[in-house]
């Protein structure tokens, strides 16, 4: 007695190999293209937030207003309190029109790592004018400081 099998197919363990290979090529093809998909999800849940920075500027902002320069000047980055001393700092800020009010209105990171922002406000001196300036934020040891030429 002979057995007949079918010529050039696949027997029952052989097929259940050929689809098992398959399903674990495809799932460790999605489980690599998640990894990326992950890590940006989670960067953009945990990473930085450019309203962090426009808060630093409001808040530096708002110490001028209320004429506490050594709180401003604080808030300065290193660079710019090695490119001027306070009483500099308090001589430019008085040479010009002290803010009276201000309005942060919009604000853009300036790097792909969001660690140098840019943020637009809009100053106002108690004569009334509006008058747009542009700071320049960076990110470092966990804080946003005011960096850049435009300090006022």
């Amino acid at each position: 007695m002979t057995t007949m099998r079918p010529r050039g197919g696949l027997s029952n363990v052989g097929l259940g190999v050929v689809i098992g290979v398959a399903v674990a090529l495809t799932l460790g093809l999605l489980g690599l293209l998640a990894i990326p998909v992950f890590g940006f999800f989670a960067w953009w849940r945990l990473g930085p937030d450019v309203d962090d920075a426009k808060a630093a500027a409001d808040h530096y902002l708002a110490r001028l207003e209320a004429r506490d320069d050594a709180g401003a000047y604080a808030l300065l980055c290193g660079d710019a309190r090695h490119a001027t001393t306070r009483d500099a700092f308090t001589d430019l800020v008085d040479a010009g029109p002290r803010p009276a009010s201000h309005t942060v209105a919009d604000g853009s990171f300036a790097d792909e790592a969001g660690h140098h922002a840019d943020v637009v406000a809009y100053l106002a001196d108690r004569s009334g004018p509006r008058r747009r300036l542009e700071l320049t934020l960076t990110y470092a040891d966990r804080k946003w400081s005011v960096c850049g030429a435009d300090l006022i």
